[in-house]
């Protein structure tokens, strides 16, 4: 049994795919560290140690990251965010310990799209960083295929652990449906709230009125006090509720709750467009038809496995969609079943788990 450390600067503790998947799955032969800075505190179990390392400070991150691998005997490093591929590169250099990197999206263009200006300057020097990073990790683990081909240009031992749902989490309770429409995950403009609001307020105007349910946490630069003043502006206080985050293991039960499930990303962020939103996977897992952004990624998903409609990111396209849905019984408890089906059988961890364990061992004993 080898040790190892899991290092992130910005997920919470308790990740789905970081703790949930892949730290659980490392256990079942490994010990396992997680350092991580946040203010939600985790104690530690019988299985994974917890090091909370809670500053704002990146140099005191890094230093005291440094120590507790070190303290840890540590046997190779899974970085997960950017910044932690600079902890994983010092390990690696002075104190000869191997790191990996967790590819969850395309740094470069999210780092982009954060400015107004420089873009192109900005995204070619933080992509030259990345790279440089990229090379020297022992390999690296994307969530996607397309990811995959990015960064074998950077690093040949790269391969794909999907970000699917675990089995032992699908629920075969079935739920009186509360809300017509669903939506899970950070709350801002370019991941649809505007869109989702819209939609609502069009379809009272045409005397369809729909609810739809809010469940994440509102993002830099959004506030819950701006979106309140636009459904007021739009007389659709009492068709919506916006629940903030809630422990994880409460979210299935509030999806069976809800008839279709929505991932509407705008499209001018383009880190979106080669990315296949958790959601999405959530929603299928219990059941519940989707529907989502017309993306390569999700279209071969959604259409693949037929569980819900695509649509570009249009207002009156995502009426129509989810008319098609709720007027056609047929149709929809087709999709439902197609839906839970497709995670049953195929978009599963446990069918990436088995190449997760297979890669680290490699580079463990390599």
């Amino acid at each position: 049994m080898a040790n190892i450390s899991i290092i992130t600067n910005s997920h919470q503790p308790d990740d789905s795919r970081v703790y949930h998947k892949i730290a659980l799955s490392l256990t079942k032969s490994h010990f396992v560290q997680i350092i991580y800075s946040h203010k939600n505190i985790k104690q530690s179990t019988e299985n994974v140690v917890y090091t909370n390392i809670n500053t704002s400070s990146k140099a005191s991150f890094l230093k005291k990251s440094l120590k507790h691998i070190v303290d840890f005997n540590t046997d190779l490093i899974i970085c997960v965010e950017p910044f932690t591929l600079v902890i994983g590169n010092i390990a690696q250099k002075h104190y000869k310990i191997p790191f990996i990197y967790d590819c969850h999206e395309f740094f470069a263009e999210a780092f982009e799209d954060r400015f107004k200006y420089g873009k192109l300057f900005l995204k070619a020097l933080y992509s030259f960083l990345e790279r440089s990073l990229y090379k020297k990790a022992k390999g690296v683990i994307t969530v996607n295929n397309i990811l995959v081909e990015q960064m074998k240009k950077y690093n040949k031992n790269t391969i794909c652990c999907a970000n699917y749902p675990l089995l032992d989490e699908i629920e075969s309770n079935i739920r009186e449906k509360e809300y017509d429409l669903i939506y899970i995950g950070g709350i801002s403009e370019n991941r649809g709230l505007t869109q989702m609001l819209k939609i609502v307020k069009e379809a009272k105007e045409k005397n369809r009125p729909l609810t739809l349910i809010i469940i994440g946490t509102f993002l830099k630069g959004n506030s819950r006090e701006e979106v309140d003043k636009v459904i007021e502006k739009y007389n659709i206080s009492n068709q919506i509720t916006i629940i903030n985050h809630i422990p994880s293991n409460e979210i299935p039960s509030f999806i069976q709750k809800s008839r279709i499930g929505l991932s509407l990303l705008d499209p001018n962020t383009k880190r979106y467009q080669n990315a296949l939103p958790l959601k999405l996977l959530e929603y299928m897992k219990e059941g519940v038809p989707v529907i989502a952004n017309n993306f390569p990624i999700v279209r071969n998903v959604v259409d693949s496995y037929k569980s819900g409609i695509c649509i570009e990111y249009s207002v009156n396209e995502g009426l129509d969609a989810i008319n098609k849905l709720l007027n056609n019984s047929e149709l929809y408890n087709t999709y439902a079943q197609n839906a839970k089906q497709a995670i049953k059988h195929d978009l599963n961890w446990q069918a990436e788990e088995a190449k997760l364990l297979a890669f680290i061992d490699k580079a463990i004993n390599e």
